[in-house]
């Protein structure tokens, strides 16, 4: 299964997705909603403003439609006129306006617009209304990745191909919300638009990690996390992308290639942009040590859209699970941090194989080690390796290593990044390609050229794309612009 997969830079322990792997101010109504309640908290929200709510269907959508002002009747022609002049900024600036004046917050003046507000103290977040919700419980990100890539020769086609993948995702601190400890529940939702680039240079191991065949808006996460026994034990349960959890490289988020967010053998995992319903325990026996196993919907190996649909297919046909293992090791090598995990999976849906007839059952196992290999000031250089291996009947890749080498931090520009990446695919011989393996290079910059906006201009180099040997060596270029909000 040759799809893409996004890295979201989240971690589960963090309550995040996705996306990419891996996400509002383009929630503007239900943040205002948000402003108007707390500011009614202690009855200063003015006079003659309301703020009618969204419904359920524009809260749960990252529309920019939402962004609609509604003027309400004042007592006099002016303050009709004034209030129905104001944007959403004003009023999210009104709404908070009463909030406790002896905590930190960016003031909107009466001239002053959000956007100004947000520039000149960015760290507050929506005027402080972020840190706010974030303190009552409730934990907001989203952003938007533009790709534009360009298959500059070889391949199976030279062309220009677009798209689009906006993630957003809520948490909810259970703990704050409702006095449940060490709970959280996670939605993450996202829309992908645009044509795989793939299918222009022809490589199996999927060059773009946001690549999709096919338009998808989805409920790609909701689950329940919970940590007990001083956070030594943890389970999930509910509809989540395993990717997060298993098989990722915490030092290849950075990279666009797809192979860099987990090993290509591992065919039929739930992750992007197919996530699945399951669930999984995590227990950590010592500081250094983990395991993990997670129980999965494997119906997408039968041809079902797990990202779109719910617990259906988990308790009812095909009855295919995707059934994940995986042990981990941390260290510290004086201030170098590193760590191992190996892993292990089974799917025990029924597969064709190459030799012909089918087989009811298959699996593979994988291994990656990161670390860091230096570090002063605001830099560090960091490294990882893959490895991967699967079922050579069944599999079309069956085996996979990779090495990669990322440096962040470069001079006064702590954050931005250099990274390379090299990665071999190797096909079952029962495929019948014509070259045994596909190599790909990658070269990536990561610019963050402010707060809200970073720019990664990639370079990559795919030999033999798709095990074909009569096809030219494509290169890639790849601009992507990601805007987190």
């Amino acid at each position: 299964m040759c799809e893409g997969r996004a890295r979201e830079a989240k971690t589960s322990d963090a309550g995040a997705t996705l996306l990419p792997r891996s996400i509002p101010t383009s929630e503007s109504a239900a943040v205002v909603c948000e402003a108007t309640v707390l500011a009614s908290e202690v009855g200063e929200v003015r006079a003659g403003i309301e703020v009618a709510p969204p419904d359920a269907a524009e809260r749960g959508t990252a529309s920019s439609g939402a962004k609609n002002a509604t003027a309400v009747e004042s007592s006099t022609a002016h303050e009709a006129t004034r209030e129905h002049a104001m944007g959403w900024d004003q009023i999210v600036g009104a709404a908070i306006e009463g909030l406790d004046a002896s905590e930190p917050k960016a003031e909107i003046g009466a001239s002053e617009t959000l956007v100004d507000a947000l520039e000149a103290e960015p760290e507050a977040g929506w005027a402080g209304l972020r840190a706010r919700l974030e303190e009552r419980g409730t934990a907001f990100t989203a952003s938007l990745w533009l790709d534009a890539h360009r298959v500059a020769s070889g391949g199976l086609e030279r062309g220009n191909v677009v798209n689009s993948f906006l993630d957003a995702t809520a948490t909810f601190d259970l703990d704050a919300l409702c006095g449940v400890p060490n709970a959280l529940v996670v939605l993450d939702a996202y829309a992908v638009n645009g044509r795989d680039v793939s299918e222009l240079a022809g490589d199996a191991q999927v060059l773009s990690n946001t690549a999709n065949d096919r338009h998808a808006e989805q409920l790609a996460q909701l689950y329940y996390e919970q940590s007990v026994l001083d956070g030594a034990l943890r389970f999930k349960l509910g509809k989540a992308d395993v990717n997060v959890d298993f098989a990722a490289v915490e030092n290849g988020g950075e990279f666009i290639q797809s192979s860099a967010g987990f090993s290509p053998t591992i065919f039929a995992l739930p992750t992007y942009p197919e996530p699945s319903c399951g669930g999984a325990l995590f227990w950590q026996p010592a500081e250094h040590l983990s395991l993990g196993i997670g129980v999965f919907d494997g119906a997408a190996n039968a041809g079902f859209h797990t990202g779109s649909r719910g617990p259906s297919t988990l308790f009812g046909a095909p009855s295919d699970l995707l059934t994940i293992a995986e042990g981990g090791a941390t260290w510290s090598l004086g201030e170098l941090a590193g760590r191992v995990a190996l892993g292990a999976w089974h799917h025990n849906g029924d597969f064709e194989r190459f030799d012909g007839g089918s087989e009811s059952g298959t699996g593979g196992s994988y291994a990656l080690c990161e670390q860091e290999l230096a570090r002063w000031d605001d830099s560090s250089v960091a490294s990882f390796v893959q490895w991967g291996d699967a079922d050579s009947g069944i599999a079309e890749i069956d085996g996979h290593v990779a090495l990669g080498c990322i440096w962040t931090g470069l001079g006064e520009r702590t954050d931005d990044a250099l990274g390379v990446y090299w990665t071999r695919a190797h096909f079952a011989s029962g495929l019948g390609t014509s070259a045994a393996n596909e190599t790909a290079v990658e070269l990536l910059y990561r610019c963050q050229t402010c707060d809200w906006l970073v720019l990664k201009p990639d370079l990559q180099w795919i030999a033999s794309p798709g095990g074909d040997d009569s096809l030219d060596d494509a290169w890639v270029l790849t601009l992507r612009a990601q805007l987190d909000f």
